[in-house]
């Protein structure tokens, strides 16, 4: 009977621990930490929102804080698991808040109507730069509720018997951060 019980608790901890290191569960983690803002993710941001050369410390701040929203509003499922030998493909669906819509809305109609904001005329490749565009489109960013689906496929590789996420392309950071058009 010992033999029979050891033998069910030693494929239980086996399989527990291969569940823990399914590609699958590997992807689910990552969009936790999203959810998290765990270090490594707020290390990301920090980075993202340093190349914003056009906004000032302030308007950062405030950036920092609505994209932070969106990770941790953001909701996703694993669609599909394909694991052929050391490498796995993993589809999924995420839904965020749709701030791609509000920017390119925000800039349509600071351009349309300029007189509300200044004496000054922009033209669409310098309205970016302007600080006024910047605050009405941080205004309008923080008022969006309306959500957007996209799929993410991640490609992963087996690595001393740990699955690993290839580096996520810069078109699918932009779906997490909601900002894909």
């Amino acid at each position: 009977m010992k033999k029979i019980i050891f033998c069910f608790l030693c494929f239980l901890l086996i399989g527990c621990s291969m569940e823990k290191n399914s590609p699958t569960h590997v992807v689910e983690n990552l969009f936790t930490s999203y959810q998290n803002l765990d270090s490594s993710v707020l290390r990301e941001l920090e980075g993202f929102i340093e190349q914003e050369v056009y906004m000032n410390s302030q308007e950062r701040e405030i950036y920092r804080s609505l994209l932070k929203k969106q990770y941790q509003n953001l909701s996703f499922k694993i669609v599909d698991e394909e694991i052929l030998e050391d490498m796995a493909v993993v589809d999924t669906e995420i839904e965020v808040l749709d701030y791609a819509s509000s920017i390119l809305q925000s800039k349509k109609y600071f351009l349309e109507h300029q007189e509300e904001f200044s004496s000054e005329v922009f033209d669409s490749n310098t309205v970016l730069m302007s600080s006024l565009y910047i605050d009405y489109m941080l205004q309008e960013l923080d008022k969006v509720e309306s959500k957007m689906k996209y799929g993410i496929t991640f490609t992963l590789h087996l690595n001393n018997h740990k699955w690993e996420i290839e580096k996520i392309h810069d078109l699918d950071i932009q779906k997490i951060q909601g900002l894909y058009s």
